[in-house]
């Protein structure tokens, strides 16, 4: 059973990946991915950041708090953290927690900036359709998200992704 007390204890003891790999193997969205591998670490603060507001943490607890000021830290040069999925699980993380709209707004931008020419999001650790379809899970409730990114390029880029329906970059 995951609680606060074994949230809050890996992340005193500094176990951000053990911490991750825990809550990623309880979530349906992460279900398709392989969780045997290490996360990046920031992963471990937003998946607990999400975990506590589902246990009933309020925004403004201090352990949310701490989490999400350590993943502010963390944030790249260009808005992002690490790559796109991480990007949306951390973006979603801090809307949970709701912090730093700035900071939220540069991530937002580091998105539409990396979206491919075609639509979708092609990260380090997951490729493809899984990056876009995890980006569009973690952010595609969120008016900001979907005012941000070019929705339209991903509804056509999944539309030539069907089968029957590739497109050569060639033709």
């Amino acid at each position: 059973m995951i609680d606060r007390c074994r949230i809050e204890d890996l992340w005193t003891r500094g176990e951000a990946r053990a911490l991750s790999r825990m809550l990623a193997d309880r979530r349906s969205e992460w279900s398709s991915y392989s969780v045997d591998r290490d996360l990046p670490q920031p992963c471990g603060a937003a998946l607990a950041i999400l975990t506590l507001r589902e246990l009933g943490a309020v925004a403004s607890d201090p352990l949310v708090a701490e989490m999400a000021d350590s993943l502010l830290a963390c944030q790249g040069p260009r808005g992002g953290w690490e790559s796109p999925w991480v990007t949306a699980l951390v973006l979603k993380a801090l809307a949970e927690a709701d912090r730093d709209q700035a900071a939220f707004a540069r991530g937002l931008a580091y998105l539409a900036s990396s979206q491919e020419r075609r639509g979708g999001w092609s990260g380090q650790a997951i490729q493809g359709y899984h990056d876009t379809a995890f980006v569009l899970t973690m952010l595609g409730d969120l008016d900001d998200f979907r005012q941000a990114v070019d929705l339209g390029r991903i509804l056509d880029w999944h539309q030539e992704g069907l089968p029957g329906n590739q497109v050569s970059d060639d033709a």
